[in-house]
């Protein structure tokens, strides 16, 4: 696993921000045994490395993409964050490289103005994905952790993953 951060200064940066970057954005790092742990602290690396990895065909298997507070679309809109994702990742896409066999999930963030329920939009593109699938199933975070429990063979956490169902319907 590898987690890839907009601006992540590196070494285990504890601070709370650091510019653009938000360390409240990187879950690993909210773990004690990767904060005390060098090796484990070593797979958060700045989002650059990116590029770096799908040169020499170095991805893990599990990576994680966190843009800083200039791309999340937290103060912009979802046209811009749109255009980062889009100037972001689309090139990767159509690299072999990084395309092959993987799953590309986005998932953006509640809304804090809203005032109706809170739907969180999540888009899963892969050559495992029905193309056009769409699910109308009310999923929450534990269903997406639950789906990348069982894929990966981790068992649960025993918490709300436990009994949360895993997203379905979409799969080829």
């Amino acid at each position: 696993w590898k987690t890839y951060a907009d601006g992540f200064p590196g070494n285990c940066f504890m601070k709370s921000t650091a510019g653009p970057y938000a360390r409240r954005h990187v879950p690993f790092l909210s773990f004690k045994n990767i904060q005390e742990n060098p090796v484990r602290c070593q797979k958060i690396v700045n989002s650059t490395q990116l590029a770096i990895d799908v040169q020499n065909e170095a991805v893990p298997e599990f990576s994680l993409f966190i843009p800083d507070n200039n791309n999340n679309g937290h103060d912009t809109s979802p046209m811009f964050a749109d255009k980062w994702l889009a100037t972001t990742f689309e090139p990767l896409l159509n690299n072999p490289k990084f395309a092959k066999d993987m799953l590309l999930i986005v998932t953006f963030d509640e809304s804090e103005s809203y005032t109706g329920p809170n739907y969180v939009f999540t888009a899963f593109y892969g050559s495992g994905v029905a193309p056009g699938s769409v699910s109308d199933v009310a999923y929450n975070q534990y269903s997406m952790l639950r789906t990348i429990e069982d894929e990966f063979g981790l068992g649960t956490l025993g918490q709300n993953d436990l009994s949360a169902e895993p997203i379905k319907g979409i799969w080829k």
